[in-house]
C-alpha cells in the first residue's frame, strides 16, 4: 500500500496525515524529547517523506526541502506554540544564530559588526521574533 510505484504521491501523503501522523505524535504534549529521540523521530519521517517523493537516500535533498515540496509540516514541530522558552533557551538560539550569521557573512569574531547590523545585511529575522510569531498566530513553519 506505501510502496511509491503504486500509489499516487497525493494519495500516500494523505494516508502519512492520517495514519501515520496520530501514531507518532500520540500523546506528544507531555513529551520530553532528548537529542537522540529527536533523531530517531527525525529518522522514521524523513525515511517515509523522502520514499514518498521518490527519492532515495544517494539523492542530495535536505529535510526541509523535501518537507516544502510535500507541503508537510515536520512531526518535531506540532505543539510548538506550547513550548516554553527561558531566558537561557534564549541566549542559546541567539548565540547560535549569530555564530552562524557571522560565518555566512564571512565575518570573525574580530570584525567590529554588531549582530543587528549583520541581520540586516543578510536580510534575516532572528528566529526569536519568528518563533514569537508562530506562537501569537498559531501557524506552523
Amino acid at each position: 500500500m506505501f510502496r511509491p510505484q503504486k500509489t499516487f504521491k497525493k494519495t500516500r501523503i494523505q494516508l502519512y496525515n492520517t495514519l501515520a501522523l496520530p501514531v507518532l505524535l500520540y500523546g506528544s504534549e507531555s513529551w520530553t524529547i532528548k537529542a537522540r529521540d529527536a533523531r530517531r523521530i527525525t529518522a522514521v519521517e524523513m525515511k517515509y517523506t523522502k520514499r514518498t517523493a521518490g527519492y532515495t537516500w544517494t539523492d542530495y535533498k535536505t529535510n526541509t526541502q523535501i518537507a516544502k515540496e510535500l507541503k508537510i509540516t515536520p512531526v518535531l514541530l506540532y505543539g510548538s506554540e506550547t513550548w516554553t522558552v527561558k531566558a537561557r533557551d534564549a541566549r542559546r538560539i541567539t548565540a547560535a544564530e549569530m555564530k552562524y550569521m557571522r560565518r555566512t557573512a564571512g565575518y570573525t569574531r574580530t570584525y567590529y559588526k554588531t549582530n543587528t547590523q549583520i541581520a540586516n545585511e543578510l536580510k534575516l529575522t532572528p528566529v526569536l521574533d519568528k518563533l514569537l510569531e508562530y506562537k501569537e498566530t498559531g501557524c506552523h513553519m
